[in-house]
C-alpha cells in the first residue's frame, strides 16, 4: 500500500495544479483531482468525469455500436419520469423533459 501511495504521489507531483483539465467537455480545473484521493470524491461532477472518459473509450474501441453512455443528469430525469408514471402527459409535454 505504501508503495502505491508513493507512486501516486510521484505522479501527482508532475501535474500542474493551476490549469484546466484537457479532454473534457466541461471546464474543470486540475485542483479537482485532489478530491479523488479522499473519501469525498463521489459527487455528480466526479461521476460525470468518469462517465465522460468511459464514453470516449467506448467510442474509440467500439465505435459506439449502439452503446450510449449518459451522464448522471440523464439518469435523474429518468427517475423523475418514473415517479410521475401516473401522469404521462406531464413529462410528454413539459419543456423540462424535452431534451430526453
Amino acid at each position: 500500500m505504501r508503495g502505491l501511495i508513493k507512486q501516486v504521489h510521484s505522479a501527482l507531483v508532475c501535474i500542474s495544479w493551476a490549469s484546466k483539465l484537457k479532454g473534457f467537455s466541461a471546464s474543470i480545473t486540475t485542483d479537482h483531482l485532489a478530491t479523488y484521493l479522499t473519501k469525498d470524491w463521489f459527487t455528480d461532477e466526479h461521476e460525470n468525469q468518469m462517465l465522460y472518459l468511459l464514453q470516449k473509450e467506448v467510442l474509440r474501441t467500439r465505435r459506439g455500436k449502439g452503446i450510449e453512455v449518459c451522464d448522471t443528469f440523464f439518469m435523474k430525469r429518468l427517475l423523475d419520469i418514473q415517479k410521475r408514471a401516473d401522469k404521462p402527459d406531464h413529462y410528454a409535454s413539459s419543456a423540462h423533459y424535452a431534451w430526453l
